[in-house]
């Protein structure tokens, strides 16, 4: 059945393991410093602004929707559906493989796909409030990367279309590679 948070979760690491639905309730909050594993069949919701994880991995869920009130780490993510990852003061990290149908990136700060990680969705949309870094790789049908400094591909960004948005600069780095099959829209200011 459903796992709800009322109240304070608070762990250094955290296995949860739902026949339905993972969620912090109306005003629950979920402190894991280490790593947080989170298996539902149904949707995942840790959407209070107070919640705070180091690490996340999703074994599986249909919808996922998380909240951070400073940075988070994204190892491996599997979401039949949407993915939406907000942080409210720092950046996101992803460090392992993340799937998902929809994946909804948006940090205050930075986003980085390290050497290690990997983005796989029909659509994927990052908003950092600082730079974008994709050292691994972002593949997507449609890719929209909309950063207030720089995005930078030192990895590899691949999708039929794309939008490119930066409040700077954006490049390839020394070795990227940017594969648009079809409509690449690219804004630096």
């Amino acid at each position: 059945t459903d796992i709800t948070v009322n109240r304070t979760l608070s762990a250094t690491n955290a296995s949860l393991t739902a026949g339905d639905a993972i969620s912090d309730g109306t005003s629950g909050t979920v402190l894991i410093s280490g790593t947080a594993t989170l298996d539902a069949v149904g949707d995942i919701t840790l959407d209070n602004a107070a919640n705070d994880f180091g690490v996340v991995v999703i074994n599986q869920a249909a919808n996922a929707t998380l909240t951070d009130a400073d940075d988070i780490e994204l190892s491996n993510v599997d979401v039949t559906g949407t993915l939406a990852v907000t942080t409210l003061s720092q950046g996101i990290t992803v460090s392992g493989d993340v799937t998902a149908a929809s994946a909804n990136l948006d940090a205050a700060a930075e986003i980085t796909v390290e050497a290690s990680g990997s983005v796989s969705a029909t659509d994927a949309a990052f908003t950092a409030g600082a730079a974008i870094t994709v050292d691994g790789t972002v593949s997507a049908t449609d890719a929209s990367l909309d950063a207030a400094t720089d995005i930078t591909v030192n990895g590899t960004l691949s999708a039929t279309n794309a939008s490119l948005t930066a409040g700077d600069a954006i490049s390839d780095g020394t070795s990227g590679k940017v594969l648009i099959s079809g409509t690449a829209t690219l804004d630096a200011v």
